[in-house]
């Protein structure tokens, strides 16, 4: 089925403004899916998208009915209200009933009602008993309750249109969800993991799909990512894992705006004229195995170590000559680039059972082509400490004065994730703890930090024992 513009409407829905509008109507008249979930960027067409859309499963399906769910009366007032009376096409509609018109009959006899959460009055969702409809909207679904998406699991679908009237619907929930991490977020980790069911859809809308905004808007958006660089690129950017400081973090001087370079600010590129590249390295597997590469560049009389690529391998390529492997073939083997490699020193312990191998004897063996006598910079007296914390987060803030780290922001996802929000636990860093399919508990976070420690550490070494010897012996 095609989709045109609807006409005679406030504000037309016109798909040429709205691809991903368009990308959602086509799923939802598919038959195919039972959730459609619109993820991403704030103002990027979420909620216009799916209400145009549900205005044309109404016209196509008469007799059918949908209610769009809000967190309260007054939001559905102020603001899912209007951008349903924008989109409406005044012809379709016939009759409008509640305050302030929060129930609508159209033409064809298909009926829409805006309906207020009310989380603290109904906990139950008495209000729910008995209710009919073929469509569910649930409106910024990180402002209701998981209590009110298991209420819509129970009703989808539980109005039939008498046979002799016309077809019944296939049933659906839409879900509209900024970055958050409340129950909304499983449709963004099965997204991003590639582990959706069939029957579920998720659609990501930027800011840039959204051709109505008023270029003026995206530049106001500018001072926003100077004023608070984390909150710009969780909710402009849809980067659902940058959160915003709320203390207690490891390392507390990491910042994203210093820090990270975006792909419109360049990132950091790969520098060929570089002779050397270094690699650094976590030898945990799960969820990843993590190999961070990045470079030494004299820059305006500072140094400037800039990672530009990160290797975190899931199962089945979650291993030390996997991530090794790709390092040579996108960059060492093209360039011709010697390596040096860093990393946890107990992979230079003896792996029980398996002899005198150690995991950087991979790393040695992997990589054989592209080393030299110096290429060892292991360093076994980096590790995550206290005291390397304090001195790393000297250096971020700009304390040991000749030294920039950069960090490519969509090349290095992970690493960026784990500086920002990675704890200070008792004893040590703060892992969150998750379990895989099979049940076996794993730490999600972590890894990254501990390459960057590892690496940055080493390389910075001789700043190590100058920076000691300033602020005093310290116990390690």
């Amino acid at each position: 089925m095609s989709v045109a513009p609807v006409h005679h409407t406030q504000v037309n829905f016109d798909p040429g403004l709205f691809p991903k509008a368009a990308e959602l109507f086509h799923a939802a008249h598919s038959g195919k899916y039972n959730t459609i979930v619109c993820i991403g960027s704030i103002r990027g067409g979420k909620s216009f998208g799916v209400g145009g859309v549900l205005m044309t499963l109404h016209k196509r399906y008469p007799h059918s009915r949908s209610i769009v769910v809000r967190d309260t009366l007054a939001n559905l007032r102020t603001t899912t209200l209007p951008t349903i009376e924008k989109l409406m096409p005044t012809g379709f509609v016939k009759q409008f009933k509640g305050d302030p018109q929060f129930q609508w009959k159209f033409t064809n006899g298909s009926s829409f009602q805006f309906f207020a959460e009310q989380d603290s009055a109904d906990p139950e969702r008495k209000r729910w008993n008995g209710l009919e409809v073929n469509y569910i909207w649930l409106e910024q679904g990180e402002e209701l309750q998981e209590t009110t998406y298991e209420k819509a699991l129970e009703r989808r679908g539980s109005y039939f249109i008498p046979s002799h009237i016309g077809p019944t619907p296939p049933s659906i929930i839409f879900i509209t969800l900024n970055p958050t991490d409340t129950w909304g977020r499983q449709f963004y980790d099965m997204w991003v993991t590639n582990t959706l069911p069939d029957n579920i859809c998720v659609i990501n809308f930027m800011l840039d799909d959204n051709g109505a905004l008023d270029p003026a808007f995206k530049e106001s958006l500018e001072q926003l990512k100077l004023k608070n660089p984390a909150k710009y690129k969780r909710f402009v950017k849809a980067m659902w894992d940058v959160r915003e400081k709320t203390g207690g973090e490891w390392y507390h001087e990491f910042d994203y705006l210093k820090h990270t370079r975006s792909k419109e600010e360049g990132g950091v590129p790969f520098l060929p004229d570089i002779p050397e590249v270094h690699g650094t390295y976590d030898f945990n597997t799960v969820p990843y195995m993590t190999l961070l590469l990045f470079q030494l560049q004299r820059a305006s009389m500072k140094l400037q170590i800039r990672f530009f690529k990160e290797y975190c391998y899931a199962n089945p390529s979650n291993s030390t000559a996997k991530v090794s492997e790709a390092a040579a073939k996108d960059y060492l083997m093209p360039f011709r680039k010697s390596f040096t490699y860093h990393g946890d020193r107990q992979g230079e312990n003896r792996v029980e059972g398996e002899g005198n191998f150690r995991r950087f004897d991979r790393v040695r063996s992997t990589l054989a082509p592209f080393l030299h006598s110096r290429s060892n910079g292991v360093n076994k007296a980096v590790v995550v400490s206290a005291i390397w914390r304090d001195f790393i987060n000297d250096v971020l803030a700009g304390n040991v004065p000749d030294v920039e780290v950069l960090i490519d922001e969509e090349k290095c996802p992970n690493l960026v994730k784990d500086l920002g929000n990675t704890k200070e636990g008792p004893d040590g860093i703060k892992k969150e703890k998750a379990k895989d399919a099979n049940g076996t508990v794993y730490e999600k976070n972590g890894h990254c930090l501990s390459a960057f420690t590892y690496g940055v550490g080493a390389v910075l070494f001789d700043y190590f024992q100058q920076w000691k010897k300033q602020r005093g012996r310290i116990a390690e």
